[in-house]
């Protein structure tokens, strides 16, 4: 038997088989035939105890030899002839993928990326004077009501059930005693619901904190806002820089050019994601996976917050759950879009 033109490599190999090899008795064994040794085609191939010996009746030592190759030839010419059909499904499977599907494939791809570098941007060259706020093993140094928050998988968890629903937000409180100026960086993680990280907050009622907050929603409507807790309301939405004036008065300067749809596609992806609060004087920065989302400059009388604590948000409604790890607190950064 012989098989013509097996595309391997961008050539075509030809393979010529006996007819020992349909007569064998062992299913691993074969016999190729030695006319194939001349044929004329350079792309032909030829395993048969004349090749493997260099001619014709050199002797039972080669014939002994090409019987133990045999397993492995079995396996290589296997190999050869099925790759191509192998390749051709896989190259028609990704050519049928298109539309959501393409969309759902490439999120089901970050996710697994995003799951399996959970060490990522940890410990980057500049972080050598940080402070870890989380051991990532108890809630040491952090404190918020009984059974809404747990450390699981290295990461502080807070989640809410719908059979004790929140009647209103409550927060984990952290008991480090936090600078005026600093850059926050952690990653986070939401499943369902909104959450936020609070600072320059006051607790006014048991684990209830209002002031300023870095927004965080599942639903991608308030993702990378300014957002104050029980006071102001929003203070500057996603893609935008706003400064107030000390009467109060908001003016918006350049947009940032965030692309709202990309920044979707990216942060809407379930995982974990970075985020880092730049706080200096009364300038304010987010940055969510390296891109700025907001920018403020606050400086309205008797508003605006200088100092105060620091917390995370379970928000009241349905059932959620949201996570945070790898939090790290260092000296106020020079590389903010003011300083630049």
């Amino acid at each position: 038997m012989t098989i013509n033109n097996v595309p391997i490599n961008n050539s075509r190999v030809s393979f010529s088989l006996s007819p020992a090899a349909k007569q064998s008795e062992s299913p691993n064994s074969f016999s190729l035939s030695p006319a194939a040794l001349h044929s004329e085609s350079p792309n032909s191939c030829s395993l048969s105890p004349a090749a493997l010996s260099g001619g014709e009746g050199r002797g039972e030592g080669a014939i002994a030899r090409y019987q133990s190759m045999r397993p492995l030839l079995v396996s290589l010419i296997f190999a050869l002839l099925t790759f191509p059909t192998v390749l051709a499904h896989a190259i028609q499977v990704e050519s049928r993928t298109s539309g959501v599907e393409s969309q759902r494939l490439d999120k089901i791809l970050v996710n697994d990326v995003q799951e399996l570098d959970i060490d990522r941007k940890q410990n980057p060259d500049d972080e050598k004077d940080a402070i870890v706020l989380f051991d990532g093993e108890t809630l040491k140094g952090w404190r918020g009501e009984d059974g809404l928050w747990s450390v699981v998988d290295g990461a502080i968890t807070g989640q809410t059930s719908a059979d004790a629903p929140m009647k209103a937000n409550t927060f984990l409180i952290c008991e480090s005693d936090m600078p005026e100026d600093f850059e926050l960086r952690l990653q986070f993680r939401i499943e369902s619901g909104n959450s936020g990280i609070q600072f320059r907050s006051d607790e006014d009622q048991p684990n209830r904190l209002k002031g300023y907050q870095a927004d965080i929603d599942s639903q991608m409507r308030y993702m990378g806002i300014l957002y104050e807790e029980r006071e102001r309301g929003i203070l500057c939405e996603r893609g935008q820089h706003v400064t107030i004036g000390e009467d109060g008065k908001k003016t918006q300067g350049d947009k940032l050019g965030l692309d709202d749809e990309a920044f979707a596609k990216t942060v809407g992806t379930p995982g974990w994601h970075d985020y880092t609060i730049l706080v200096s004087g009364s300038h304010i920065e987010f940055r969510i996976d390296g891109i700025t989302t907001a920018i403020i400059d606050d400086n309205q009388t008797e508003e605006a917050a200088r100092d105060g604590l620091l917390g995370l948000q379970l928000h009241q409604g349905p059932p959620m759950k949201v996570q945070f790890r790898n939090i790290r607190l260092l000296p106020a950064a020079a590389n903010t879009e003011r300083g630049k």
